[in-house]
């Protein structure tokens, strides 16, 4: 039986996975940080759906409350009580969560600094990936992957345009103009079977998962950097060019592995980003959210950072040759489990 069919086998792969991610922010000098679980407003986000659930105060009230979809509330209040390096590792919870690369509950890394810009994560992630493999290459019966060259990077503008032929500045400029639907009628043109009337981010995702995607990050990481502003609700925008956000993801074997952003502090547009987030939520019959107030009373005096969330169990899979992140869970998969009890 392979390690893979082992739950005793994958908890130990774990461990060095999280032991070798810890020693790295260690020699950094980062502070780990125990982020709560059970928080009463997540960042409100359209397309990310917290998972919600009673609880009973002391007094026999009872409140509404939600597992959290990612430690950045917490966070970014600390780093608004004068944390520098910060990060966190542990469980996040996302409702409508269920494919070979997402599970409603699974591992993130986050981590922050302060008064940096996104280059600085970016070493920071190619660091961290070589320390990771080399502390998984006993685990893995894969082919060495090619971590010792410099990550590739792109622009999202410029892989439109190589992969996909679109000039996405032109209709970023043509949507903030008034033109809702510009994306959608060009690619209505192109022969693409998609309603003139779809919304932007149904488009986009179109876009990036049939044609960018596949074609970046294949045969090392590589940082898409430079995202619309309409995808980064978090994010400060781009000096001099406001259709783009500070934002990079990193891909590799077809997988999304990271999301960092150059931090939004400004609590009036965050509000009003909020805002903007739930009423697309209404529009798609989503539950409206609750926005972290004491989250934005705080935000004034968070300093200039960076920040970027990473998907252990996914970047575990791919150092491992494993193409469904239960593969790399203990006792995840329900045959696995049935295997284990016998």
């Amino acid at each position: 039986m392979s390690t893979f069919n082992k739950p005793i086998e994958i908890a130990r792969l774990r461990h060095q996975a999280l032991k070798a991610i810890r020693s790295y922010f260690d020699t950094q000098e980062f502070l780990e940080i125990d982020a709560p679980v059970l928080i009463d407003a997540n960042a409100v986000e359209a397309f990310i759906d917290p998972v919600s659930l009673t609880v009973n105060n002391p007094d026999g009230s009872q409140r509404k409350a939600f597992l959290a979809t990612s430690p950045e509330i917490y966070m970014k209040r600390l780093l608004s009580c004068g944390a520098d390096r910060i990060y966190s590792l542990g469980p996040v919870f996302r409702d409508r969560e269920g494919s070979p690369k997402h599970l409603i509950e699974f591992t993130m890394l986050e981590w922050y600094r302060k008064n940096v810009e996104l280059d600085a994560l970016e070493k920071d992630c190619a660091d961290l990936f070589r320390n990771l493999h080399s502390a998984l290459k006993p685990f893995s019966s894969t082919a060495l992957l090619n971590l010792e060259a410099p990550f590739d990077r792109i622009s999202v503008a410029q892989a439109w345009a190589e992969y996909a032929q679109i000039d996405l500045e032109v209709c970023l400029q043509r949507i903030a103009d008034g033109e809702q639907q510009a994306l959608a009628q060009l690619l209505c043109e192109k022969g693409e079977y998609i309603g003139r009337n779809a919304d932007f981010d149904h488009v986009f995702s179109h876009v990036m998962l049939k044609y960018i995607e596949p074609a970046i990050g294949q045969k090392r990481p590589c940082v898409l950097y430079d995202w619309p502003a309409q995808t980064a609700a978090l994010a400060r925008l781009v000096p001099n060019n406001p259709l783009f956000a500070q934002r990079f993801e990193i891909y590799w074997c077809g997988v999304e592995l990271a999301n960092a952003f150059c931090e939004l502090t400004d609590p009036t547009e965050q509000r009003s980003r909020f805002e903007e987030a739930n009423r697309i939520r209404r529009s798609i019959e989503r539950e409206e959210l609750p926005v972290p107030e004491p989250f934005l009373r705080d935000l004034s005096r968070m300093p200039p950072a960076s920040g970027i969330a990473v998907g252990i169990d996914r970047l575990i899979a791919i150092m491992c040759g494993q193409l469904n992140i239960r593969n790399v869970k203990p006792l995840a998969n329900h045959l696995i489990l049935q295997q284990f009890l016998r």
